[in-house]
């Protein structure tokens, strides 16, 4: 067995994640993944069932925001500083599955960081927008005032690409900074990339949610 593909094993890339939870890994209801340079197997994903679809979508519609924009920044910037650290172990991955070689895979990965970190800095902008509603004979003195909100339901983010670690991250990056629930699916080349990729947000995110309950112990406990 390769390195890059125990490396896989080891962190259970083979797996989907739903709720939180790693499942699949191993069924036989799967896609195997090559590397295009050696044509070598390094590994697989699994297909998900029609009840996994529905029980990922029904978790992710469910799922009620309350994140303040500094949380946000700070899901995406921990990201981010997640990815620079694993920079090797991302590259030698991005290079197994696309075939890209070393000194560009490890570009890639870098990208995949700058895009967390733009995403970052949007997400403290303040976006809502003022508008004066007497601009005409009819109009009257007063103002309106808008604000962005998640649209209530769930977005699917297809990557059929070769980098659905970079594609993937401007998607999860947007989705994220508006709190918007999203389901990820990558298939073809780059499945486990995409995988991988979506261990960091689900670490920093999962690091922002304990830290909120947290902080709202506390104030129960104060009161």
């Amino acid at each position: 067995m390769s390195q890059v593909a125990q490396f896989i094993r080891d962190h259970q890339l083979d797996a989907m994640r739903i709720g939180g939870q790693k499942v699949g890994a191993g069924r036989d209801r799967a896609i195997e993944v090559f590397n295009p340079y050696s044509a070598e197997r390094i590994g697989t994903v699994p297909k998900a069932t029609l009840e996994e679809v529905r029980q990922a979508y029904a978790l992710a519609h469910a799922y009620k925001p309350q994140l303040t924009r500094f949380d946000r920044a700070a899901i995406l910037n921990k990201a981010a500083a997640l990815v620079r650290d694993h920079l090797n172990d991302i590259a030698n991955l991005i290079s197994a599955e696309a075939g890209l070689c070393i000194k560009d895979a490890v570009y890639e990965a870098g990208r995949v960081s700058d895009v967390l970190l733009f995403g970052a800095q949007e997400v403290l902008k303040d976006d809502g927008q003022i508008f004066s509603c007497d601009l005409t004979h009819h109009g009257k003195q007063r103002r309106v005032y808008t604000q962005r909100a998640p649209l209530l339901g769930v977005i699917t983010a297809i990557t059929p690409f070769k980098s659905p670690h970079e594609s993937g991250g401007t998607q999860s990056d947007s989705q994220r900074g508006y709190q918007q629930p999203h389901g990820f699916e990558a298939f073809g080349e780059g499945a486990i990339l995409g995988h991988l990729f979506c261990r960091p947000l689900v670490r920093s995110w999962l690091a922002a949610r304990d830290a909120e309950c947290d902080y709202r112990r506390s104030k129960r406990n104060c009161r």
